[in-house]
């Protein structure tokens, strides 16, 4: 069953969210499997993220990679706050 995680740090700006995901790329970790769709978004330093993954083992598989990182950024991603998904449509 598919999860939507929702990511809520106490601070984030887009430029730290930025430098992230170009880590995050350049070793490999994302495109992350099963996850379906990533949305970043707000202002200032209270960017928010919510993720789309396939399933919850392939959420905490990325998670598993995600956490050190974070760490050494010394980011507090916020939550995750899951839900199931009951229905998906994209076009």
């Amino acid at each position: 069953m598919s999860i939507l995680a929702t990511f809520s740090p106490p601070s984030m700006t887009a430029e730290q969210y930025d430098e992230i995901v170009n880590r995050l790329y350049e070793e490999g970790i994302q495109p992350a499997p099963g996850l379906r769709t990533e949305i970043a978004y707000g202002s200032g330093d209270k960017m928010k993220v919510v993720v789309l993954f396939d399933s919850m083992e392939q959420f905490e598989a990325f998670g598993q990679k995600l956490g050190p990182i974070l760490e050494e950024y010394k980011m507090d991603p916020g939550g995750p706050t899951i839900y199931e998904v009951h229905n998906v449509i994209q076009s």
